[in-house]
């Protein structure tokens, strides 16, 4: 979905859509038009416009963004841990201790400030081992920026996973609406030839084999019936080369058989 394409929605909201489709710029120029005109809670959309900053690699923004939403609202947890992620990636290992104690003040089970907590002790850990011993501080260093590495995978694998997601719930949601569209011609044409679905407007002679007509072996279950039906009326539709007479036996053959399977026979 375009982000331009609903311009009546706020600027947050189209913020929020642009930043989901990776468009990060685009969603620091939305979310500052939603803060210019004081759209919903200044706090969340400081806290939104520090992410896309961080996800631009401008920590420094990131951070102030993340100090304005805290004055706004002290114990949002959000702003807490934004702040301590900027100041993380901005080598101030202590203030980033700082910021990661506040959020787990305000909500000790937070999983992604505990982390980032253990990270940047991990990092003073390995600043002060790298002047007494380098190989096990480099050691440590090495470790750290493997994790952070595996970070960034996970987020960016998680960024694709919900886009083929999205695409693959259009998709679906694409062969259901012609699926429907399909049927409703079938009835249309069948409606203004006689036929109202409840009654046939042929029957089967005792030669004729429903199973044959649709092409299916015997014991196919409703589902394969069902399929088989859609492709038979396809083939039989008068305009798709086939014939009335044609387009009723298939029907009355369905009928048939789906008759017998809820009867049980």
């Amino acid at each position: 979905m375009d982000v331009d394409r609903r311009p009546s929605d706020p600027y947050h909201i189209r913020g929020i859509r642009a930043f989901e489709q990776h468009k990060y710029a685009e969603a620091v120029r939305l979310w500052s038009s939603a803060l210019h005109d004081k759209e919903g809670n200044a706090a969340v959309i400081l806290c939104n416009r520090s992410s896309a900053y961080a996800q631009q690699g401008c920590w420094f923004n990131a951070a102030i963004d993340a100090r304005q939403a805290l004055q706004c609202q002290p114990d949002n947890v959000t702003a807490h841990y934004r702040l301590a992620q900027a100041c993380f990636h901005a080598g101030q290992y202590k203030q980033c201790l700082n910021a990661c104690q506040a959020a787990l003040e305000i909500k000790p089970g937070a999983k992604q400030p505990r982390q980032l907590h253990q990270m940047a002790a991990d990092f003073i850990r390995s600043n002060f081992m790298t002047h007494r011993n380098p190989e096990i501080g480099q050691a440590i260093v090495a470790a750290n920026q493997a994790a952070l590495q595996q970070e960034r995978q996970s987020r960016q694998q998680q960024g694709l996973q919900r886009q083929v997601s999205e695409a693959t719930a259009s998709a679906i949601l694409d062969r259901k609406r012609a699926h429907a569209i399909q049927q409703e011609s079938f009835l249309r044409w069948g409606t203004q030839h006689g036929c109202n679905g409840s009654k046939m407007c042929v029957e089967l002679g005792a030669a004729d084999d429903p199973y044959k007509l649709l092409g299916v072996e015997r014991g196919a279950t409703e589902v394969d019936l069902r399929l088989a039906y859609v492709r038979a009326m396809k083939g039989a539709h008068p305009d798709k080369g086939g014939s009335t007479e044609q387009f009723h036996r298939v029907q009355a053959a369905y009928h048939q058989l789906k008759t017998d399977k809820l009867a049980g026979n």
